[in-house]
């Protein structure tokens, strides 16, 4: 019974392996008066074809995952790697193992779980070895499997929620003390977004690694940014070959995340770390870092282009909708959406971008969302939609329909002299870590006399006049109405721009 209790364990990890486990420093399982259980990761960088950069062939990413003072009681260890970005059907590619003592119990493996015998004489302590493969950027794998580790001549980079297993016993994760320890040889600076950038070659911290997601990144950088804010200090590190960007990003992030914190009540994180690397075009924001695409191919201009601004505010602001208010796959449209929507306000809030900017990209996502998705046919508040479907008419809908819905909601807290939808945002961050639900939106909505909002755009399939709707907020549409571009000035835009109490 324990065994098979071990891997189901390892397959409920496997669906939400980034919640399950026990808090750093947890009291210890097992006999009282016992040390608590330590486990300690290494993960160190070895280049590939010698011994230092430029990379020459493909590195590797050296795991190793000990533990001493497991309960003995408490039966075999499991180490459960996250399937984030569907490894598992490439693992024999990426995960190698090296070695194990005690060793692998090669009658239950289901994929992305180790299984450790238990000898009779167990003294309580295992040790892992792990040899993880990095894709060559660029590479059809590297496009097919983006979430995975990645290498270049220049550098290696990638998330932490792929290389890290979280360790179990079979009677449920273990307790104890968490320590992780990155390296790299000599002259290969590392970097990552529990710490921030380092010349040195190693670093140690008490922490627990599969907690949350992270990036980690190995190589020279082609540029930096470094800045001290009132919440702590902002690294922007930049890989790869491309234009230089650091110091534009630097500057957008800079005035964004003290505008940002204030507004929500609940400062950036201390360091904040964002990559710039050279493979693709896309971001991603996470609990300890947040990582943006700027491509050789980008011409340099874009970088100071509003809509890259928009892209950078976009995964900036997932640290506080998305790593910080977190729910499941029925609330995207709530994440992406809302987050579309806040990342664009506060860069006109902030003055980034101009209000009329703000103006024309409004009307922009209220056009694509109307001509180029699912909204007025999908209720969001359907908690069977797939909104998911590659950047088909559902997840269309969910950012920019989304996004839309947030506008709404905005226009009309302001209205009535409140601080606007970002109420909703303060309130949820207040209410802790505890992940939200569609039905939490809805109580959200009721007990602010917003029902009638809900149901009709919530729940019903109605669309939204976004036209109407900036001009209740003092736009004022020019004479050419085939532009359609909004003039912005006057006492109301100043009010609907303030970030309130």
């Amino acid at each position: 019974m324990p065994r098979l209790l071990c891997l189901l364990l390892a397959l409920l990890a496997c669906v939400d392996a980034a919640h399950s486990q026990a808090p750093v420093g947890a009291p210890p399982q097992g006999t009282m008066g016992q040390a608590p259980p330590r486990i300690h990761y290494t993960l160190e960088f070895a280049p590939g074809g010698g011994h230092g950069l430029p990379l020459e062939r493909r590195p590797e990413w050296l795991l190793r995952v000990s533990g001493t003072d497991l309960p003995v009681a408490e039966g075999a260890v499991t180490l459960v790697f996250d399937s984030w970005g569907d490894w598992r059907e490439v693992d024999s590619l990426f995960l190698d193992v090296r070695s194990c003592r005690p060793a692998v119990d090669a009658d239950l493996f289901p994929g992305n779980a180790l299984v450790l015998q238990q000898p009779e004489d167990w003294d309580g302590s295992f040790e892992a070895r792990f040899a993880i493969h990095p894709i060559r950027a660029g590479s059809e794998a590297q496009r097919r499997w983006g979430m995975l580790p990645t290498w270049s001549p220049s550098y290696s980079f990638g998330q932490t929620r792929n290389v890290f297993p979280k360790v179990y016993q079979d009677h449920g994760p273990t307790g104890g003390t968490r320590t992780v320890e990155l390296r790299a040889p000599a002259g290969c600076p590392l970097a990552s977004g529990w710490s921030g950038a380092q010349e040195k070659g190693r670093i140690e911290l008490e922490l627990d690694p599969t907690e949350g997601n992270g990036f980690i990144a190995f190589g020279e950088p082609l540029a930096s940014f470094d800045r001290r804010l009132s919440s702590g200090r902002l690294q922007v590190v930049q890989y790869g070959k491309a234009h230089l960007v650091a110091e534009t990003v630097g500057e957008v992030v800079s005035r964004l995340a003290e505008g940002i914190g204030r507004a929500t009540g609940h400062p950036p994180p201390d360091p904040l770390v964002v990559f710039v690397t050279d493979v693709g075009g896309g971001g991603m924001g996470a609990d300890f870092g947040l990582v943006l695409g700027f491509t050789a191919q980008t011409p340099e201009w874009q970088a100071e282009s509003p809509y890259y601004h928009h892209f950078v505010a976009h995964e900036l602001f997932h640290w506080w909708l998305g790593s910080r208010i977190r729910g499941s796959e029925a609330i995207t449209w709530f994440h992406e959406g809302f987050t579309e929507y806040f990342s664009l306000w506060h860069l006109a809030a902030s003055g980034v971008i101009t209000r009329e900017w703000f103006a024309e990209r409004i009307l922009e996502l209220g056009e694509e969302a109307l001509n180029r998705s699912s909204w007025g046919q999908v209720a969001f508040a359907d908690p069977e939609v797939n909104w998911r479907d590659g950047d088909g008419p559902n997840e269309t809908m969910a950012y920019k329909g989304g996004a839309m819905l947030a506008f709404a909601l905005d226009v009309e807290l302001r209205a009535r002299g409140e601080a606007g939808a970002l109420l909703l945002i303060r309130d949820l961050l207040d209410e802790g870590d505890e992940p939200v639900s569609l039905a939490r939106l809805g109580e959200w909505f009721e007990d602010h006399d917003l029902g009638e909002l809900w149901e009709e755009y919530v729940a019903d399939t109605n669309t939204l006049e976004i036209g109407e709707l900036l001009q209740r907020i003092g736009y004022e549409l020019e004479a050419d109405r085939e532009e359609r571009r909004f003039t912005a000035s006057g006492a109301e835009l100043d009010a609907f721009f303030a970030f309130g109490e």
